[in-house]
């Protein structure tokens, strides 16, 4: 990234801030979070014995459907058949 988050935010509003965020880095900051999120899960998924809802909690998700969703979503699997086949 070019320029820092926190320079961004000195600059206006959140529109401002979002437009600028998807400019810098090429997805939305939603888009970023959750794809930091899903990956941080799926590592935690394959290399920890961490039950699926503790990995949920883990990586900033408060409901398992909505993470169950998200890990389906991108890898193509639930979280217990992704880990199944990464382990």
């Amino acid at each position: 990234m070019k320029r820092t988050i926190s320079a961004m935010v000195g600059k206006g509003s959140v529109t401002h801030i979002s437009r600028s965020f998807k400019a810098e880095v090429g997805v939305t900051f939603t888009q970023y979070v959750t794809a930091l999120r899903v990956s941080q899960a799926c590592r935690l998924l394959a290399e920890s014995t961490l039950a699926v809802a503790a990995v949920a909690e883990a990586v900033g998700y408060h409901d398992t459907k909505s993470f169950a969703a998200q890990i389906k979503q991108k890898t193509g699997f639930p979280p217990a058949a992704f880990r199944r086949l990464h382990r």
